[in-house]
């Protein structure tokens, strides 16, 4: 993701901390909207997924981009 977004690493973790629920080195919870999990023996690498608040926040926003392309036809 961070080749593909053209994003530096420090940028990337900290946006992927935000966005779980655990953001390392500040007082507050993260938003809990992505999970990870640790691939592999050296613990580089992680999967993300969505979390069920995340997931009905994608369905929220597209429902409401999808009203408001059907109010401007």
């Amino acid at each position: 993701m961070q080749r593909e977004l053209d994003l530096r690493p420090a940028v990337l973790t900290r946006t992927v901390q935000t966005l779980s629920a655990l953001h390392y080195g500040n007082a507050k919870d993260g938003l809990g909207l992505i999970a990870r999990t640790i691939v592999g023996l050296d613990g580089r690498h992680r999967t993300l997924r969505l979390t069920e608040k995340g997931e009905a926040l994608v369905a929220a926003v597209s429902q409401a981009i999808y009203l408001r392309q059907d109010v401007r036809s």
